[in-house]
């Protein structure tokens, strides 16, 4: 759908930006759903600007650790050197793919190329 990008691994691109399976973005008055890498026009929704696209979040809820999870950081990743395929991170037992954002505790976690969680401080 309209300026946006596909790749064969499952996420979606939209201005430059990863998004991973399931995430939501408002875009010129529509929202988008990455699905299997392509965005389904799921209905309406409202920005600012025609451009502006605006990130639909899910709260995945406090880390149980009893669950399969990947580690946390406020350590900003390194861009890695080699063409290593996506990564995957994990959230109380659910797998996320590399580009992943979701909000835990009212903060913004995005999953990384090294299969970890970076806490970039912006709140949700």
């Amino acid at each position: 759908m309209s300026d946006s990008t596909t790749t064969p691994r499952g996420t979606c691109l939209f201005a430059g930006e990863t998004y991973s399976q399931g995430s939501k973005i408002c875009s010129a008055g529509r929202k988008l759903e990455c699905d299997n890498g392509t965005w389904d026009d799921i209905g309406e929704c409202k920005t600012h600007k025609a451009e502006e696209a605006v990130t639909d979040i899910s709260d995945v809820g406090e880390m149980k650790p009893a669950l399969r999870n990947s580690e946390i950081t406020d350590t900003a990743p390194t861009t890695p050197s080699d063409d290593r395929p996506p990564a995957t991170c994990w959230f109380n037992g659910n797998q996320f793919t590399q580009g992943a954002l979701v909000c835990s505790g009212g903060r913004q976690i995005i999953c990384t190329h090294h299969g970890t969680w970076f806490q970039n401080g912006q709140n949700c």
